[in-house]
C-alpha cells in the first residue's frame, strides 16, 4: 500500500546525528530556501520545520556568492511568503502603479474573435496587457532618466540590455521579451514565427511615441497640433494592435497584410471590418 514519507524521512538530511541542523546548511542555498518555504506549510507536531521556521532563515546567506537568479528567488521568498504568493499577485505588489487589466483584455479579445479556431490569437492579444503597463510607466511613474534607459533597452531588444535598468523596469523589460518569445513558439508550428518581427517593430514605435510624450511632459513643452496628432497615431496603439491581432489568425495573416500595416496607413482600422480602405 502506498504511503507518504514522514517528516523525519524528508527533512532528516538537514540534521546531524544529534538532531541539530547541519552547520553546512548555510552553504546549501537552494536547500535552505526549500526548507524555509516548506516550513511555512508545517502542521502541528513537525518539530524540524518548527525549528527551521524559528531559527533558520535565508537571511544568513551571503548574496555575493550566489547567482543573480538564485539571489532573486531568495529575495522574493523573504518578501512574498510562498503561502501568500503567486506570480500575478507578486508582480502587482512590485508594480503598484500599473493598472490590472488582464481579465479585461481577455474579454476584449473574446469580443473581437470568439471563434474556436482563434484561441491562439486570443492568448496572444491578452498578453498585450504590456501596452497598458508601458503606458503607465512612461506616463505616470518613471523618471526621464529611467525612461531613457528603458527606451534604449527596447531599441536593443536583447536580454543583456536589462542590466542597467532599475529593478522594477527589469521586471517589465524581461517579461516583455518573454511574451514575444512565447508568441514565437506558438507560431513556430505554422512556420510563421518570422511574422513576430512586425509586431516587435510596432512595439518599438509605440515605446518611442510614449517616450516622446514623456519628454514633452518632463520638459514642460507643448507640442503643436500637427506634432501631437502625428505622434498620437502611434501612441494610440492602433498600429501595434493591428499587427499583433493578425499573428494568430492563420491564413488571414499573410505577409502582404503585415507589409501594409508597416507602412503606417492613415486608416489603420480593425482588420476585420468591411470598410473600403481595409479591403
Amino acid at each position: 500500500m502506498f504511503s507518504l514519507p514522514s517528516e523525519a524521512d524528508v527533512f532528516r538530511k538537514f540534521t546531524d546525528d544529534q538532531g541539530d541542523f547541519k552547520k553546512t546548511l548555510v552553504n546549501d542555498v537552494q536547500g535552505m530556501l526549500s526548507l524555509y518555504e516548506a516550513a511555512q506549510f508545517r502542521v502541528h507536531g513537525e518539530q524540524i520545520l518548527d525549528e527551521a521556521a524559528a531559527h533558520h532563515h535565508p537571511t544568513e546567506i551571503n548574496f555575493a556568492q550566489i547567482s543573480n537568479s538564485l539571489a532573486q528567488q531568495v529575495s522574493s521568498a523573504l518578501k512574498f511568503p510562498i503561502r501568500d504568493g503567486g506570480g500575478r499577485v507578486e508582480i502587482m505588489k512590485r508594480l503598484p502603479y500599473a493598472r490590472d487589466r488582464l481579465v479585461e483584455l481577455y474579454f476584449w479579445s473574446l469580443g473581437i474573435y470568439f471563434e474556436p479556431q482563434y484561441s491562439v490569437a486570443r492568448k496572444i492579444v491578452t498578453k498585450f496587457v504590456f501596452c497598458s503597463i508601458m503606458d503607465d510607466t512612461y506616463d505616470t511613474y518613471g523618471t526621464l532618466d529611467e525612461l531613457t534607459l528603458l527606451q534604449s533597452a527596447i531599441e536593443r531588444w536583447n536580454i543583456d540590455a536589462s542590466e542597467k535598468l532599475p529593478p522594477y523596469m527589469k521586471i517589465i523589460y524581461r517579461a516583455l521579451l518573454d511574451v514575444y518569445n512565447e508568441i514565437e513558439q506558438e507560431l513556430a508550428n505554422e512556420n510563421k514565427s518570422f511574422l513576430v518581427n512586425y509586431s516587435i517593430n510596432e512595439m518599438k514605435k509605440l515605446s518611442r511615441a510614449y517616450f516622446q510624450e514623456a519628454k514633452w511632459y518632463h520638459g514642460k513643452n507643448v507640442p503643436t497640433v500637427e506634432q501631437y496628432v502625428k505622434n498620437g497615431g502611434l501612441s494610440s496603439t492602433y498600429h501595434l494592435i493591428a499587427a499583433s491581432f493578425l499573428l494568430g489568425m492563420e491564413r488571414v495573416a499573410t505577409k502582404d497584410a503585415f507589409d501594409w500595416i508597416a507602412t503606417e496607413p492613415l486608416h489603420t482600422c480593425c482588420f476585420r471590418c468591411h470598410c473600403k480602405i481595409a479591403q
